[in-house]
């Protein structure tokens, strides 16, 4: 299978099982909205700005969402 189409596919993800409350609630509204700017993260999850760009960077180094130019998160 190509690596490209593994990580569309949601496969990379599976190798975290063991993502937060929080940081699995952010993954599930990137599901449904492919990409969001933060501020919408923040009011859409109901995190303070600071936790949200915490919970971002921990989920970027899991390799689950990927930081996009203007403060967009799409999810990996």
């Amino acid at each position: 299978m190509c690596r490209g189409k593994a990580f569309r596919r949601g496969i990379q993800r599976s190798l975290f099982p063991s993502l937060t409350e929080e940081e699995a609630l952010v993954v599930r509204i990137l599901e449904a909205r492919r990409e969001m700017h933060i501020n919408a993260l923040v009011v859409e999850a109901n995190i303070p700005v600071h936790r949200m760009s915490a919970l971002l960077f921990e989920l970027e180094m899991k390799g689950v969402v990927k930081a996009l130019v203007g403060g967009q998160y799409r999810l990996l």
